[in-house]
């Protein structure tokens, strides 16, 4: 199918971030009112800002969460008189106490930065300048709250270390990975251990983009030391990297301003997200940012409340988080000189607040289909068996002094109801459809849904599922979209809409979709969908397509590794290739996405390896995706991987996604025992599914049944000794 683009103005990158920044604090109530919850604040806003805390030193740079010793704990590293650490409820915020800093010396600063491992040991380390007498860069570790610090690392640096700590996994299991990045300059040392944290060896990764900002932190996308991870540093873009330091995506300063530091990646479900501070002016929060769809796509989520307006001249601060297990998290925020605080997240399993990707592709709505029209402004529609989706670009425009309404008619085909709306700047003039329902968003969040009667509207019916309504502006353009529930309108079959943004006082016009000869003074025409149903969408005045023509598609093995190659003679509108692959050639899962060239007559050559493949039988195929979500499927390849059988290998679960039992195959490379454990995202043990001696070159499987777990990303995790393999796997239920 064709997705139509639309000539849009364009505006500069800085009205841009202005505009965005303006809309943000104009509108935080609304969002607090729907995508999280303030939890608790200490702050300068709230006026009880902690006096143990420095006001306007640039000594508190630090927090971290953690639960120790059974409880949740919230540590805050400061210099404010001395090096310290306050250790707090992280329920409330308030202060317990403080960590026994005895022996702790050296370095510019003796504390710097404080984390917290998944097993609950507390580190935190010095800032170390790497040069002069200054170059020994030192962490400490607390393995309860009561104990004293024990050096963990001594690492004689030839470049500034400590502004930023960042720890992930645990010590029980190895799986700890402390990284630390270096100011102004392309390092980053990953310390790693294989003896439960006692000794840690570093790994000197070299930053492909060049040097860092001041304060630069690391964001970790998951567990393991093959882990991608982010990099966000004072006067910087946000960066991603892939293990080896090579730059993978960079996140527009539209999104994610250049002054921000610290940053930190979570998942849940099939959702991704990064969280920043930001700080200055106006900021001193967090910046919760959807990834899901690639960080080229990323989306805003939510922007938290000012902690305070005092200057904070180094730019420095920091973010911790909690998993509540229940698809919502606890997201905490230090600010420096303006103070801290806790917000709580909506529940972010499912799909994600976000679902209607601008380039056409819907990553969680299987079988959604969107839509591009001509007209005033980019426009998309998509759906799946809960929600219709509605979204579109538009010119800049200030949403404190504008309304957005949604006009729907469901039965598009037998409507007479109303021929005028009563409220509202538009008078219909349909020559086919007229609507039944008006969905008003108020400053981009919903407001309320009205109902035709036949002579009037409706008071606000409210929404089903209202704790699950969204509306929103998002994007790295100016975007507005919403969702409703199908059952908020009566889970029609068919559908026909229209959108007009007006001013608030309902005088005018802001724009319309569609518009009608260029002009925004009515609206006479709808897009229309029918058969929403089965999942099939009609696309009215839409031109004929040129199929994607797939010329071959071929697998080899060499050893543990599987290479596709594939090629097409034409592309129309191809947004690209998601690569699926199968044990038994029946049940597929997707395990790559591949971009593809849109619309060419030119031979184009696609490839694709699968690394470190398990012994077996394995089955690939082509899922063929168009910029408007329609799908076609490649012919399936066969391909046998035989990999030596005392090689130590754990083989990706069968099936994944999987609800709510998977298989995991492990081969043991000698005699004696063998661990799988279950980790989920914050490097927390959930299970151990098998513990015991294996033999040398045998094939082992185990079926894990996690029905008692929630929905998320999960890693399992085969330990023989001191070799260890971790692969990630995904539960939806």
């Amino acid at each position: 199918m064709e997705l139509v683009i639309i000539n849009q103005i364009e505006v500069s990158m800085k009205k841009l971030v202005y505009l965005f920044s303006l809309f943000c604090i104009i509108s935080s109530f609304a969002f607090s009112q729907t995508l999280y919850t303030n939890v608790w604040e200490k702050s300068k806003v709230k006026s009880n800002y902690p006096k143990y805390l420095d006001s306007t030193g640039n000594n508190t740079r630090a927090l971290s969460y953690g639960k120790v010793g059974g409880n949740d704990r919230l540590f805050i590293c400061t210099r404010n008189i001395s090096a310290s650490v306050i250790v707090l409820n992280a329920a409330t915020g308030d202060s317990v106490g403080k960590l026994d800093v005895t022996g702790v010396t050296g370095g510019t600063y003796a504390l710097s930065d404080v984390e917290v491992s998944s097993d609950g040991v507390v580190y935190s380390c010095n800032l170390s300048l790497g040069s002069g007498s200054d170059t020994m860069f030192t962490v400490y570790k607390w393995s309860t709250e009561t104990s004293t610090p024990v050096k963990a690392i001594s690492y004689r640096a030839t470049f500034r270390l400590g502004d930023k700590l960042t720890v992930v996994g645990s010590t029980t299991d190895n799986s700890i990975i402390i990284y630390v990045a270096a100011a102004s300059t392309n390092k980053l040392v990953r310390f790693t251990t294989t003896d439960n944290g006692a000794t840690f060896t570093p790994e000197v990764v070299t930053l492909s983009n060049g040097n860092s900002g001041g304060s630069p932190s690391v964001g970790p996308v998951s567990l393991g030391a093959n882990s991608d991870f982010y990099v966000k540093s004072v006067g910087k873009n946000l960066y991603r990297f892939d293990k080896s330091g090579n730059i993978l995506d960079t996140l527009s300063g539209s999104i994610i301003a250049t002054g921000s530091s610290a940053v930190r990646a979570f998942s849940t479900g099939v959702n991704k997200y990064v969280a920043v501070y930001n700080y200055g002016s106006g900021n001193e929060n967090i910046r919760l940012v959807d990834v899901s769809n690639g960080v080229p796509s990323s989306r805003m989520v939510f922007i938290t409340p000012s902690l305070g307006s005092s200057s904070n001249s180094n730019g420095t601060g920091d973010i911790s988080l909690k998993d509540n297990g229940d698809g919502t998290f606890d997201l905490f925020v230090l600010g420096t000189n303006n103070g801290f605080g806790c917000y709580r997240t909506r529940n972010l399993n499912g799909a994600s607040p976000f679902t209607v990707a601008m380039d056409g592709l819907n990553m969680f709505t299987e079988g959604a289909n969107l839509m591009g029209k001509g007209g005033a402004a980019n426009h998309y529609f998509a759906f799946d068996k809960d929600y219709f989706y509605f979204g579109f670009a538009h010119n800049p425009l200030s949403l404190d002094t504008l309304d957005i309404r949604v006009w729907i008619a469901t039965y598009p085909l037998l409507n007479t109801g109303a021929k005028a709306a009563p409220f509202g700047a538009i008078t219909f003039d349909s020559t086919f459809y007229t609507p039944n329902y008006s969905v008003f968003l108020e400053n981009g969040f919903y407001s309320e849904i009205r109902k035709w009667n036949g002579t009037a509207w409706s008071g606000d019916l409210g929404f089903v599922g209202s704790a699950d309504r969204f509306g929103g502006w998002s994007g790295n353009t100016f975007f507005s979209e919403l969702r409703v529930r199908r059952d908020s309108v009566g889970n029609p079959a068919n559908i026909a809409y229209a959108v007009t943004v007006e001013k608030e006082d309902n005088s005018g016009l802001f724009t319309s979709f569609p518009i009608e000869n260029g002009t925004n003074t009515s609206v006479k025409y709808f897009y229309v969908f029918k058969d929403l149903g089965n999942g099939v969408v009609v696309r009215q005045n839409n031109a004929a397509t040129i199929p994607v023509e797939l010329s071959s598609f071929s697998a080899s093995v060499s050893g543990k590794v599987v290479n596709l190659n594939w090629a097409t003679a034409t592309e129309k509108n191809n947004n690209g290739f998601s690569i699926e692959r199968s044990s038994n050639g029946k049940d597929f899962s997707a395990i790559q996405f591949v971009k593809g060239k849109g619309t060419t007559t030119v031979q184009s050559k696609y490839s694709f390896t699968d690394n470190n493949v398990a012994s077996g039988n394995y089955y690939y195929r082509l899922r063929q995706i168009d910029y408007d979500g329609s799908i076609s499927y490649s012919k399936t390849v066969e391909v046998n991987v035989t990999v030596n059988p005392n090689t130590f290998e754990l083989s990706q679960n069968y099936p994944n996604p999987f609800n709510p039992s998977t298989n995991i195959k492990f081969t043991s490379g000698k005699s004696g025992n063998a661990s799988v454990k279950v980790f989920n995202t914050l490097g927390q043990e959930v299970a151990t599914i098998f513990n015991s001696n294996v033999e040398a070159g045998k094939a082992y499987e185990i079926n894990f049944d996690a029905s008692k777990l929630t929905s998320g990303i999960y890693f399992y995790q085969l330990k023989e000794g001191k070799n260890m393999l971790t692969k990630k796997m995904l539960l939806i239920k």
